[in-house]
């Protein structure tokens, strides 16, 4: 990929891991790209990230915050909403990364609809791998996609 800017896609960019990456963003804007952004129930800071970062597409899953959202949203982001938004985002065709920063189960799905698009993905969810171990790694060995453990504990698993 060489020095050519990374569209990055963060499905939990309000938590921790999300607001890190959002970091390391800024500290190379001429590296990456926030194609995506999707949060549980945090409209008001998707909101803040949304204006920053001009992304495509942003995603709630809490049903109430994404109506709140669209209700006050000045973001010409398209708008999506619930487990299918997470995987359409998941799977836009320009982006090469996606990080996966979800808190519990719900990061399967999107996790596996990455997978199938072919997507590079930093994996913050252990629950992910912890109740769907075995699908996740098969899905990722047949399609010959990169892994990249990012929370902690499996980051240092994977490194040892």
């Amino acid at each position: 990929m060489g020095n050519m800017q990374r569209n990055v896609v963060i499905l939990g960019s309000t938590g921790s891991i999300g607001r890190q990456t959002l970091d390391v963003i800024d500290r190379y804007p001429d590296r990456f790209r926030v194609l995506g952004l999707a949060a549980r129930n945090e409209a008001d800071m998707l909101g803040e990230q949304a204006a920053r970062y001009h992304p495509q597409m942003v995603a709630l899953t809490d049903k109430d915050a994404y109506q709140e959202f669209k209700n006050a949203a000045s973001t010409p982001a398209e708008i999506l909403f619930g487990l299918d938004g997470l995987c359409e985002l998941a799977v836009l065709p320009e982006a090469d990364i996606v990080v996966i920063a979800l808190s519990g189960a719900v990061g399967i799905k999107p996790t596996l609809a990455a997978i199938d698009g072919g997507k590079r993905i930093a994996l913050a969810n252990k629950e992910t791998l912890v109740a769907a171990g075995d699908i996740v790694m098969q899905a990722v060995a047949y399609k010959g996609v990169e892994l990249i453990p990012v929370d902690s504990e499996h980051s240092a698993i994977f490194n040892v």
